[in-house]
């Protein structure tokens, strides 16, 4: 998970707070690729990205990385891609993209979860027949 500490339009710093257009404040991204035979193709159906704005709104999208640094986000399959560079200066991460005919950039830094100082516990059983228990499941 990541936390934006900055995000720019056109070059210019915008508030993390706008809502036109609405800064990515959380991005998620997840490549679950297997170098295992048989199962590579299967787990790159996994791979992805979520992000969510400043008000809550979140968006899932298939993710197809295409190179080290080049990643096209997708909402569906047959959708044109969202092309965002993405590269890793130390512990920050840097995403740019063209959206709407806007230079959009942000930066973010890694943010820990913080499971032991939440009340709720998300689990799922390991099968449909299995009970739902903190101790099965993933």
């Amino acid at each position: 998970m990541w936390r934006a500490t900055s995000f720019t339009v056109d070059g210019a710093p915008v508030p993390l707070t706008q809502t036109r257009p609405a800064p990515w404040a959380n991005v998620a991204i997840t490549l679950r690729g297997s170098n295992q035979a048989g199962f590579e193709e299967i787990s790159k159906g996994f791979d992805s990205v979520v992000t969510q704005t400043p008000t809550g709104s979140t968006t899932a999208w298939l993710l197809e990385p295409k190179g080290d640094d080049v990643l096209e986000l997708r909402k569906k399959k047959n959708d044109a891609p969202l092309t965002v560079t993405a590269r890793l200066d130390g512990d920050r991460l840097h995403l740019s993209a063209m959206l709407d005919g806007k230079r959009i950039d942000g930066v973010y830094e890694r943010r820990f979860m913080e499971r032991d100082r939440s009340h709720f516990r998300l689990f799922q059983p390991d099968g449909p027949d299995e009970a739902a228990t903190p101790t099965g499941g993933s």
